[in-house]
């Protein structure tokens, strides 16, 4: 028969994606939400003045915990990255 094939749509764009790629697509995404959000709580840290080594060590931890489950290891070498 083929592949069975999904659909993602997201941000109104429509895509096809085979079934067996979906564990990827979420792991991208997942990376992607975890490096928007560390990006945007260092920059409001930074510009508030509140960007001290152990705020930034917080913020690391704080986003770790959060995204580990779904990333695993990915997660700290996202983390290392946006540093």
């Amino acid at each position: 028969m083929g592949t069975p094939i999904i659909f993602l749509e997201e941000k109104g764009i429509r895509t096809q994606i085979p079934l067996e790629f979906r564990f990827i697509n979420n792991s991208c995404l997942a990376c992607a939400r975890l490096w928007n959000e560390l990006s945007y709580e260092k920059r409001h840290a930074f510009f508030k003045g509140e960007l001290t080594s152990e705020k930034y060590y917080e913020i690391n931890r704080k986003y770790y915990y959060k995204y580990n489950e779904t990333l695993g290891v990915n997660a700290q070498a996202a983390i290392q990255k946006n540093d």
